[in-house]
């Protein structure tokens, strides 16, 4: 019988695995932040992402007006410092892989840095998309993200198989994640796809399975 231990001290019996006693405590107090940022909002609370999440003065200002969730991505990085030739959130969409995991893990740090621990910080990475070119994370990339100061990566994964390897990785690590439900026919495919009410819950039941 094979084990194998990350990082995190996370065990691997048999293809299926269990947390380790760090991982949950990383995960459940990722969780809280959400949980209290909804308290605090009274029933409800919003995410800051776009410019907000990416560059550290103005993720400052986000929550100085009470945002409490923050969300650094990597095609927003690339169109705030003009890589790749990227002159709108389109083209960065197109061009978003190209960007390294290390100037990520750069952001997601001066970030947690400036806004402090209590605030909840979900990331995009090369990778965590349907990419249109592969882009493996192995383990310790996850592992270093969570060192970074991220709470959660959020994806937008386009198969179950795929979502299902992402979540893996990412608990193994500490790193909650959200992922979504896309229409097929949207210019960019960000999540499982589902045309119709009846698809979208189907599709919300399996990716809770």
């Amino acid at each position: 019988m094979k084990e194998e231990i990350s990082p995190f001290g996370n065990l691997y019996v048999k293809g299926t695995f269990r947390l380790s006693f760090f991982a949950f405590q990383q995960l459940s107090g990722a969780l809280q932040k959400v949980w209290n940022a909804v308290d605090i909002h009274g029933g409800t609370t919003l995410l800051s992402t776009g410019l907000t999440g990416d560059d550290a003065r103005m993720a400052r200002a986000a929550v100085a007006a009470r945002a409490r969730l923050l969300e650094p991505n990597h095609p927003a990085v690339v169109l705030a410092r003009g890589l790749y030739g990227a002159k709108d959130m389109h083209a960065a969409e197109a061009v978003r892989h190209r960007l390294s995991l290390d100037e990520m893990l750069k952001v997601i740090s001066g970030v947690r840095s400036a806004v402090g621990e209590e605030i909840f910080i979900t990331v995009g990475v090369p990778g965590g998309f349907t990419e249109k070119q592969p882009i493996i994370l192995e383990d310790e990339d996850f592992y270093n993200i969570a060192r970074a100061g991220a709470d959660g990566l959020y994806t937008h994964k386009t198969t179950l198989e795929d979502l299902e390897e992402w979540v893996t990785k990412a608990h193994k690590s500490g790193l909650l994640v959200d992922a979504y439900i896309a229409h097929p026919d949207d210019k960019h495919l960000l999540g499982i796809p589902a045309r119709t009410p009846e698809e979208v819950g189907e599709a919300a039941q399996a990716i809770e399975q």
